[in-house]
């Protein structure tokens, strides 16, 4: 509706030139109302977008990125145990009730006052997940027949080769073996091979060794101390695995097949990147003249030192 104003003036078309002014006024006095309706939110907006930005941290390299030096971990996949299962029975100490002497599968020292074995805390040296055997000689077991050390009896195929891994550490001066034994129809202990394993670091260490069964394929693994050691000494036994040789070799040679393999990819991939073999050949020679020049300096500081 249009405001009807106190008008002085009585010409005609001086009316209509006041009532066509008023009109505009009123048109630009709404849409002035409709553009702060549609204003105030976006200031609101605006408001806390720079509240927000003015809150938050500042976003540093260290941040974002970890320090010179730092490893950090963005991904944790499982993948598949290439390793055959150990023939050996509770090899890694699992099954260890408190109380008992020895852990089950295994037989104690048949005579206490030259040799004990007890149960310590699951240490996990080298990757082991069970209880750690603590084995302390007061003296000497040659008098012991072999059935009275500690270790373990198994029944394995006859005429063939294994491979027996041992985790284990020594205290200073303590050289222990295990020996391979198997009995005759008497069920007198013969010797298949002596020193299969010789434990004689004080850092847990891995010890790898080989023997190989006779016709009957009775096998008695026996720990002694050498005549080397200094007692008392004592031997932590972390685990003992054991595999038949092929078994064990395969498991080796499998890496070394996939080595070979993922390497030979590499060269071909860079191969076709350079265009053949003599492009990416001749890439090569400022490699091979850097490495020259490597060797060289390292030689030179070998001969002053």
């Amino acid at each position: 509706m249009l405001r009807q104003s106190k008008i002085n003036v009585r010409s005609p078309g001086t009316l209509v030139r006041k009532k066509r002014y008023e009109k505009q006024e009123d048109c630009v006095t709404k849409d002035n109302q409709n553009h702060k309706s549609w204003l105030w939110p976006c200031h609101l907006f605006a408001l806390c977008l720079l509240a927000g930005f003015g809150c938050s941290p500042e976003r540093t390299p260290e941040s974002v990125y970890p320090a010179p030096g730092t490893m950090v971990v963005l991904s944790v996949e499982a993948v598949a145990d290439t390793a055959p299962p150990s023939l050996l029975p509770n090899g890694d100490f699992q099954e260890w009730y408190g109380g008992l002497p020895f852990p089950t599968g295994f037989d104690a020292p048949a005579n206490a006052t030259v040799s004990t074995v007890k149960r310590d805390l699951m240490q996990g040296h080298l990757g082991t997940t069970g209880y750690t055997a603590r084995q302390t000689w007061q003296a000497f077991e040659f008098a012991e027949p072999p059935e009275a050390r500690f270790g373990c009896t198994l029944t394995l195929k006859p005429e063939r080769d294994y491979v027996l891994s041992v985790v284990a550490s020594a205290s200073s001066g303590m050289v222990a073996t295990v020996d391979a034994y198997t009995t005759d129809e008497s069920g007198t202990a013969l010797l298949l091979a002596g020193n299969v394993i010789e434990v004689n670091s004080e850092e847990p260490k891995r010890y790898t060794g080989r023997f190989r069964t006779d016709a009957r394929g009775t096998v008695l693994l026996r720990s002694q101390a050498s005549p080397l050691a200094t007692l008392p000494g004592t031997v932590t036994w972390s685990a003992w695995a054991l595999h038949a040789a092929s078994e064990a070799e395969d498991a080796d040679g499998k890496h070394r097949r996939m080595w070979a393999k993922n390497s030979l990819d590499h060269v071909r991939q860079q191969m076709a990147l350079y265009g053949g073999v003599a492009a990416w050949a001749k890439s090569l020679y400022p490699l091979q003249k850097n490495l020259g020049r490597i060797h060289r300096e390292a030689e030179k500081k070998e001969g002053s030192a």
